[in-house]
C-alpha cells in the first residue's frame, strides 16, 4: 500500500485528518477555518470578504480600475479566485485576504463587551490537543492572556510589533495574581504559561499569531466578575482578566442569566437568520446619465454583458428629488425619506415610488428632523398624507419664468460653444 504524501509539519494526510477530527470532537476550531468559512459565506452572498474600503475594491487604487469581482470565477460554487491572476491582481487578492483576516480577529477580540467570550459564543485558545497544558490553571491563564493581548490589538493581523518574548506588564500582573491564588510560584508560573504560548505557536516577540489560534466551544457554565462584569467561559485561574479581582461563583448559561435583556450582538450571531447583502448606489442630479440608467436597471435586477447579478445588482438606491416624479423603478417595496418633504404633493410623489406594479405590500418611512416643519407634520400626519391637492396651473405671464428660460438658453449656447456639452446639451448639469 502506498504511503500517503507528507503534509504540514511532516504529518501525513491521514494524520492531519485524524487531528482535525480530534479537534472537532474536542469542540475546537481553527481561527483560520473560521476565516475561510466567513469568506466563503460572504462570497456566496455576493460580498467582498475584505469589506468595502477602496483598498480592497480596486486593483489599481490610483485610477480605481479593476473591480474586485473580476478576481473570482462566479461559475463555481462557492466562488473562488481565478487561477491565472496578473501580479497586480495577485497583490489585490493579498489585500483582500489580509483585510478579511483582520476583520475576523476584530470580531474575536472586539472592544467593549462584544468579543466572542463576552457574548458566550466561544473562547479563543491554543491547540489544546497538540500542546497540552501542565494543569487546567495554566490553560485558563494562557487563554486569558490571549484575550488580554487580543483586546489590546497585540496581534499580527493589526501590524503590531514587539521586541522579545516577555509578556506585557498587564499580563504578568495577571499571572502573578493567578499564581498567588492557586499556590504557584509567580516567576515559575509566568515562565510556564509563556512557554505554553510559545510552544503552541500563538505568541512570539510580544504579539499573538493568528494562524496558531483556536476557538473552543462554550460550555454550560460561565463566570462573571462582580466588579467589572466581564464574562469568562472558564475559571481564569479564579482571577478576572479585566480588573484582576477574584471571580464570582460558577453560573449556568440559560439559568442564572434567564430573564436578562438579550444582548443585541449575541442575537445577531445566533438568531438573526442568514446573512444578506446591502449593495448601495447613489443617484443625484450630478450622476452621469448613463451611469444613472445602469443603476436603475441593476436596482431592478437586470444584468447585461459581463455583469454578475450576485455582485452587481443594487439593493438600495440613495437618491435626491430626481426620483420624485415620473420614474417607475419597478416593484419597489420600501421608501425611506431622510426628512419631511416640503408639501403634501412632494410626499405623495416620493412614497408613490413604492407599491407599483401590483405589489401587495409596500412601506414608506419618514425620519423627522428637529425642525419646526418636520415637527408640525409629525404632530399632524393627516395634513401630509390626506390634504386635498391644489389644482395645477402654469402662469405664462410671469416675468420670472421668461427670464429663467432665457438664461437657460444663453447658458446652453455658451457651454456648447466652449465644447463643454459635447454637442449634446442634455448631458450637461448646467442646462
Amino acid at each position: 500500500m502506498a504511503t500517503m504524501p507528507s503534509a504540514i509539519g511532516g504529518l501525513t494526510m491521514q494524520q492531519l485528518a485524524n487531528r482535525t477530527l480530534g479537534h472537532a470532537r474536542s469542540g475546537l476550531s481553527r481561527a483560520t477555518d473560521l476565516e475561510e468559512d466567513a469568506a466563503r459565506r460572504l462570497l456566496m452572498a455576493g460580498m467582498n470578504p475584505g469589506g468595502v474600503d477602496r483598498s480592497v475594491i480596486w486593483t489599481n487604487l490610483d485610477d480605481e480600475q479593476g473591480e474586485w469581482k473580476v478576481l473570482f470565477d462566479w461559475n463555481l460554487l462557492p466562488p473562488t479566485y481565478r487561477a491565472a491572476l496578473s501580479p497586480e491582481e495577485a497583490d489585490h487578492r493579498t489585500r483582500i485576504l489580509l483585510a478579511a483576516r483582520e476583520a475576523v480577529a476584530e470580531s474575536l477580540f472586539s472592544g467593549g463587551r462584544r468579543d466572542l467570550e463576552s457574548l458566550k459564543l466561544g473562547c479563543v485558545t491554543t491547540d489544546r490537543l497538540s500542546f497540552p497544558a501542565p494543569t487546567p490553571v495554566h490553560q485558563e491563564a494562557a487563554d486569558s492572556c490571549i484575550r488580554m493581548l487580543g483586546k489590546r490589538r497585540r496581534i499580527d493581523t493589526h501590524r503590531a510589533t514587539g521586541d522579545d518574548n516577555q509578556l506585557p506588564k498587564y499580563a504578568r500582573d495577571y499571572l502573578s495574581e493567578v499564581a498567588t491564588a492557586n499556590s504557584f510560584t509567580p516567576a515559575d508560573f509566568e515562565r510556564e504559561v509563556t512557554d505554553l504560548l510559545l510552544r503552541a505557536g500563538v505568541y512570539t516577540l510580544g504579539i499573538l499569531l493568528f494562524r496558531g489560534l483556536f476557538v473552543a466551544n462554550p460550555g454550560e457554565h460561565y463566570y462573571q466578575c462582580g466588579q467589572c462584569s466581564r464574562v469568562h467561559l472558564h475559571r481564569s485561574g479564579q482571577i478576572c482578566s479585566g480588573c484582576l479581582t477574584h471571580l464570582g461563583p460558577q453560573l449556568r448559561t440559560g439559568v442564572d442569566d434567564a430573564g436578562r435583556e438579550i444582548d443585541y450582538y449575541r442575537w445577531l450571531a445566533l438568531d438573526a437568520g442568514p446573512i444578506f447583502r446591502l449593495n448601495c448606489a447613489e443617484m443625484t442630479g450630478q450622476t452621469d446619465k448613463l451611469l444613472a440608467r445602469d443603476r436603475q436597471r441593476l436596482f431592478q435586477n437586470i444584468t447585461v454583458g459581463n455583469e454578475v447579478g450576485l455582485t452587481d445588482n443594487v439593493d438600495l438606491l440613495s437618491v435626491t428629488t430626481t426620483m420624485e416624479a415620473g420614474v417607475d423603478i419597478g416593484s419597489l417595496l420600501g421608501v425611506m425619506m431622510a426628512n419631511m418633504p416640503p408639501m403634501r404633493f412632494n410626499y405623495q410623489q416620493r412614497v408613490g415610488r413604492a407599491g407599483r406594479r401590483g405589489a401587495a405590500l409596500s412601506l414608506a418611512l419618514t425620519l423627522c428632523r428637529g425642525r419646526s416643519h418636520d415637527d408640525y407634520y409629525f404632530q399632524r400626519p393627516a395634513r401630509i398624507t390626506a390634504d386635498p391637492p391644489p389644482p395645477p396651473y402654469v402662469d405664462t405671464s410671469r416675468l420670472q419664468i421668461l427670464r429663467r428660460v432665457l438664461a437657460k438658453e444663453v447658458l446652453r449656447r455658451a457651454f456648447t460653444g466652449f465644447g463643454l456639452c459635447n454637442g449634446n446639451a442634455g448631458d450637461s448639469m448646467h442646462v
